[in-house]
């Protein structure tokens, strides 16, 4: 990048007097796209959770991986800020996003209770509220208190209010104030029948989400009598919807269900036990994504599991190729992003970079031992034969119970053993029968579908 003056000159001749002329070139920086912000809504789920602005050959990105609940800036940086800059403001000022994990919302419900006149009023305790929002694996610093908000009065009919309240959310701030909704106890007068009184049996509402754990459910009542009508709610995890909801007696029989338009449905309750069984479909967010690729369902695996978020826009890029800083940051995030022991000693691998934590545990694990004692290259693209070692060296570097089938792979390859294994697992067929194409760069499409099938 800059300005240069070239001086083109003719000597003198017998018929021509000496001439000069002065050419000035510029040469202009590479004019980068910045990508897009991530417009995702965020919220608290015990996990890492991923902004969705993925490095390239021109640009970093970090603090883009957080698990609390907070604000945060992902800073997105020119990696040659001499001969790049920013298309939308020519200049090579880093770029800020803004990340926020919303707080969780926990609510605590106290179940409605019911009583003749004249009975003793129910006695309250623990198994009398239900609590949601709280992440698995969490439980409340402090149990919440449940009472009558006034004596109950059982000589006649007449409602009283069940309060809880007094809860503590876990530590750490993820949480917002706890919610509570009051319940009530319902006071009736006992019907008569003949000498004697009659409670309508109810019958157990159970979900089936566990078959396609794509989304969650909740009832509105778990024990419903024949007749009532019971509300579900369905709620879809990130990029994906609802296709339907089907419920079933305890005799396999569908009842009708009725679709509210707004994530519920509601059916009224037969005299059994019913299974409810929602399904859910990929929302495909990526316009270079077709349903009928072959690495589509490696793309929706990776981006359900937070593998990768694409290369931003709206787009993943199969067929770029895959660098080896990508690589290791596929495997570790995979392998569930676990904290390595120290930092790598990689001269070209700063500490900051997003990579970084997966370049150190991929060294730790034995993946790779980089490019040379001090440098471990992570932006040259990832070849085949160095891709399929990766996944066989992160799985232990098993021994393969079959030969080698390719042409192209020497038997005494550094990569033989592992494109054997992975031939074996099913984790590729080679390029043909006959061939591997080891020294092929290795698109993203592809390293998606290798780690895909290896890990299932």
């Amino acid at each position: 990048v800059g300005t240069a003056t070239i001086t083109v000159s003719a000597a003198e001749t017998a018929s021509y007097a000496a001439a000069s002329k002065d050419i000035t070139v510029t040469v202009n920086p590479l004019a980068v796209t910045a990508p897009a912000a991530d417009t995702t809504v965020f919220t608290y789920n015990g996990q890492n959770q991923t902004y969705g602005v993925t490095e390239t050959a021109n640009y970093s990105v970090s603090n883009g991986i957080q698990k609390n609940a907070g604000n945060y800036t992902v800073t997105v940086a020119l990696k040659d800020q001499v001969n790049t800059v920013w298309a939308d403001s020519n200049n090579t000022t880093d770029k800020t996003f803004g990340f926020e994990i919303k707080k969780a919302t926990i609510t605590i419900a106290a179940k409605n209770k019911s009583a003749y006149v004249n009975d003793t009023a129910p006695a309250l305790g623990e198994g009398d509220y239900t609590v949601s929002g709280l992440v698995t694996g969490e439980s409340l610093k402090t149990l919440p208190a449940i009472a009558y908000a006034s004596t109950p009065d059982m000589t006649k009919a007449g409602t009283v209010s069940i309060t809880v309240s007094g809860a503590e959310a876990p530590d750490g701030g993820n949480y917002n104030d706890i919610i509570y909704n009051n319940g009530t106890l319902t006071i009736s007068t006992r019907p008569s029948s003949g000498g004697g009184s009659y409670t309508p049996p109810t019958y157990k509402v159970e979900s089936e989400v566990s078959k396609n754990d794509d989304g969650s459910v909740s009832f509105s009542k778990n024990n419903a009598k024949k007749g009532d009508t019971v509300t579900i709610t369905v709620t879809p995890d990130r990029y994906y919807k609802v296709d339907g909801v089907t419920v079933k007696d305890s005799n396999g029989k569908e009842i009708a269900v009725t679709d509210n338009g707004d994530g519920t449905f509601t059916f009224k309750m037969p005299a059994s036990k019913v299974t409810v069984e929602p399904t859910f479909s990929w929302d495909n967010p990526f316009a270079d994504v077709s349903e009928e690729a072959y690495y589509a369902p490696a793309v929706e695996w990776a981006l359900k599991n937070d593998v990768t978020n694409g290369t931003g826009d709206g787009t993943f890029s199969p067929n770029v190729g895959c660098t080896r800083a990508q690589i290791v940051t596929f495997l570790w995030r995979a392998a569930g992003c676990p904290e390595p022991a120290g930092m790598s000693s990689f001269t070209d691998v700063s500490v900051d970079a997003y990579y970084a934590k997966a370049v150190a545990w991929a060294v730790e694990k034995g993946v790779t031992n980089g490019t040379s004692e001090t440098t471990f290259f992570p932006d040259d693209l990832c070849t085949r034969a160095q891709i399929l070692t990766f996944l066989w060296r992160a799985v232990g570097s098993p021994a393969p119970g079959i030969s080698n089938p390719f042409t192209d792979v020497p038997a005494g390859a550094d990569y033989a053993r592992a494109v054997a294994w992975a031939v074996e697992k099913g984790v590729t067929n080679g390029t043909s029968e006959t061939t591997f194409s080891p020294d092929m760069t290795c698109s993203r499409g592809q390293i998606v579908t290798f780690l895909y099938r290896a890990v299932k």
